[in-house]
């Protein structure tokens, strides 16, 4: 097909799909819109057919593309079997190691956590007739900022 042709053709297909557009958007039956809208229903079901044709294309193509995605491998670092925790938190239910090099954010998080849990655990003995089972924690975030910056010398 010459460039003329090819025009003409996405012209109409682009044409037809804003009728169908609107012809689905009315809310009237197909025969009722082709006929105030001076459309024969051949005409109607077979620009119809095109139009989901190339929507179909188009699909394709698009999911072509998505699938040429390229990953990255990365470097898992296996921690060595023999290292000793740096900090060892025994709780009674439960026994917290944090390893030598782990990030500030994560130690933090994890003593957050801890603090918010046996502030629960506190407010719990509180308004419980049971007696103390666990001491209340202090703030181990505070206590691993003063940690850190009084060793950081």
């Amino acid at each position: 097909m010459d460039q003329v042709t090819l025009v003409k053709n996405q012209y109409r297909l682009e044409q037809w799909t804003r009728l169908i557009q609107d012809c689905q958007s009315s809310g009237m039956r197909v025969d009722d819109w082709c006929e105030a809208n001076g459309v024969t229903h051949h005409a109607y079901y077979y620009w119809l057919r095109k139009v989901r044709k190339a929507a179909c294309q188009d699909l394709s193509v698009t999911s072509e593309m998505e699938s040429s995605t390229h990953f990255k491998q990365l470097e898992v670092q296996v921690p060595t079997a023999n290292t000793q925790a740096a900090v060892i938190i025994h709780l009674p239910s439960a026994t917290l190691e944090i390893q030598n090099g782990a990030a500030q954010q994560t130690v933090e998080a994890v003593l957050l956590a801890l603090k918010s849990i046996c502030q629960v655990t506190s407010r719990l003995q509180e308004k419980s007739a049971w007696p103390a089972v666990t001491q209340t924690c202090a703030n181990p975030l505070m206590d691993w900022r003063l940690w850190l910056s009084s060793n950081s010398t």
